[in-house]
């Protein structure tokens, strides 16, 4: 006769209680703050920033609700509006949204804990350790797209459903192009190439030459902005905008996790006013450090 083992011994199932109760917490404390910033930011009587570009996503929704249009492309070279934009006109509220969110995330984590070798209290605390994740929870955000775009390729990796598939691709066109782009090109070297090596080297070479036609359609006044105040990441985009891409893209990679850990000093000017940008005085220094980790 069979003897079967209980999967859930004593040590696994103290630690998932103890992950759904910090679970429980978190979304607890993303109610609050969702209540007391989030919501207030979007009706337009908060004083605490904490979405990421909402207040711009919230901006281009009404404007397309009063002009039967957006007058800018929902999918480009240098942006997509598709998720946000969709959340915003289907959903209406802050409310409706954050519930959306919600219910990705579960998702997210239901899905996660079914993969072979993925713990559920590994992985949960793993996102809720990035602080980014509250403000992904809590307002209109991309990259709760990409947790569930990320989760369910993982599992797809294991069944290879169509469906699957397709309901990843349509989840990272939400998030954004470049993530269904490389999906798709990671399925083709697998099956093209023997050696993943052969594929790593293969797509370097295409973001190479690809690169500078993305800078060539960038705005320069926009990228003036968004890179004010930068210094070494402006000389890797100079070097990668001349077919440099394969020279800068382990230093880029290491700059974009580890943002300004290295470089203390830049957080003081951004409380010279106060506390009143939770976004970029909070969640983006906690994100960094939580990456370099």
């Amino acid at each position: 006769m069979p003897v079967f083992h209980n999967p859930l011994t004593a040590k696994f199932r103290l630690a998932t209680v103890i992950a759904l109760l910090l679970l429980l917490a978190y979304l607890g404390l993303c109610f609050w703050i969702f209540v007391a910033w989030a919501r207030p930011e979007t009706e337009g009587v908060g004083h605490i920033r904490l979405g990421a570009d909402s207040a711009t996503y919230y901006a281009l929704g009404e404007l397309a609700d009063q002009r039967g249009g957006l007058g800018v492309p929902l999918l480009s070279l240098t942006q997509n509006l598709i998720g946000p934009l969709s959340l915003i006109l289907l959903l209406k509220t802050a409310s409706s949204i954050a519930l959306f969110n919600l219910l990705l995330f579960l998702i997210a984590l239901a899905v996660a804990s079914s993969i072979e070798g993925v713990r559920f209290h590994v992985f949960t605390l793993l996102v809720i350790c990035d602080a980014e994740t509250m403000s992904a929870l809590t307002t209109v955000h991309k990259k709760i797209f990409a947790l569930f775009s990320v989760v369910l390729f993982a599992k797809y990796l294991e069944g290879r459903s169509k469906w699957m598939l397709l309901l990843v691709l349509l989840s990272s066109i939400m998030a954004r192009w470049e993530q269904a782009a490389i999906i798709i090109f990671f399925l083709f070297a697998e099956k093209a190439f023997r050696h993943r090596g052969h594929a790593l080297i293969l797509l370097v070479a295409l973001m190479t030459i690809a690169a500078p036609v993305v800078y060539s359609h960038v705005d320069p006044e926009s990228y003036a902005a968004y890179t004010e105040g930068g210094r070494t990441m402006l000389v890797f985009d100079a070097i990668q905008s001349h077919f440099g891409y394969f020279l800068v893209v382990a230093p880029k990679a290491l700059m974009n996790l580890m943002g300004n850990v290295a470089a203390p000093w830049t957080y003081a000017p951004l409380w010279a006013h106060g506390f009143d940008d939770a976004q970029n005085q909070l969640l983006i220094r906690a994100h960094e450090m939580a990456m370099t980790c």
